[in-house]
């Protein structure tokens, strides 16, 4: 299997995430086979997201195929979509260069499977504070035309992800022997966890890159759903919608031993 991830990365911003960071380290740290990375804003504008992703790249000395959300990624993802049989997509910001990437090339919607991390399908609620969708209602007019038409379709949504949490002190052992995680995460940790008065914090886009690569540790969750509320990011049932699939993850425990032997 060949992997595109179309990332939205602020790794090293103040007050910014940090997971979709994480999420590329684990998929490189599994050996995935990343055929090529590519920037999108959500967690910030495109331009914050470039420089952010130019610096740990450069800083950790990783060498990837990588291409920018403003300039060369849609046409880089018809390429490689093009070249191998085999490509997921793996979205964990807006779906801007997906979208731009069919327009270029709509037979890709019929050879490509999509994961996505997003959307919720009923408000979003943590330690009794609403949290707002981002990675599809951010540009909601490009996640329409995705859902609309590519045929293999996962989401890993927020609501499904609150159970799957990381405590603070699981973090620290996790995490904890990497010294640049340290100086560069741990203060979104801190924030986030402040911000929300809670002692863990939910990795959002390390979960959906664990279901790209370790999908049996998921159950499959098919429902028909409509898109009439995607700028909220709210996707509702609907037995006349589209079929998607929702996996749920069948443990945290599997879920950090996972991470545990990874990092």
């Amino acid at each position: 299997m060949k992997y595109i991830v179309d990332f939205d990365n602020t790794f090293g911003v103040k007050y910014r995430d940090v997971d979709d960071f994480l999420a590329l380290m684990y998929m490189i740290k599994s050996k995935a086979d990343i055929e090529l990375v590519t920037t999108t804003f959500g967690n910030d504008t495109i331009e914050v997201v470039n420089r952010a992703t130019d610096k740990v790249m450069h800083d950790l000395d990783i060498e990837l195929n990588l291409a920018y959300g403003n300039k060369d990624a849609a046409t880089k993802i018809v390429d490689v979509v093009n070249k191998n049989d085999d490509t997921t997509i793996i979205t964990l910001g807006s779906l801007h260069n997906i979208r731009k990437a069919y327009e270029l090339d709509n037979s890709i919607a019929k050879r490509t499977k999509i994961i996505s991390m997003g959307t919720i399908s009923e408000a979003l609620i943590i330690n009794n504070k609403k949290m707002d969708e981002l990675n599809f209602s951010c540009d909601y007019e490009s996640g329409k035309i995705v859902l609309e038409n590519f045929e293999n379709i996962s989401i890993v949504t927020a609501n499904n992800c609150l159970d799957y949490y990381l405590k603070l002190e699981e973090i620290e052992r996790i995490f904890g022997k990497y010294k640049y995680l340290k100086e560069n995460a741990y203060d979104w940790f801190r924030y986030h966890s402040m911000d929300y008065e809670l002692d863990y914090i939910i990795i959002w886009d390390l979960i959906t890159a664990v279901y790209a690569l370790q999908p049996e540790m998921f159950v499959p969750h098919y429902k028909k759903v409509n898109f009439e509320h995607l700028g909220k990011g709210l996707l509702l049932g609907d037995e006349k919608g589209k079929l998607i699939n929702f996996p749920v993850l069948k443990s945290r425990e599997s879920f950090i031993r996972e991470i545990e032997n990874v990092f």
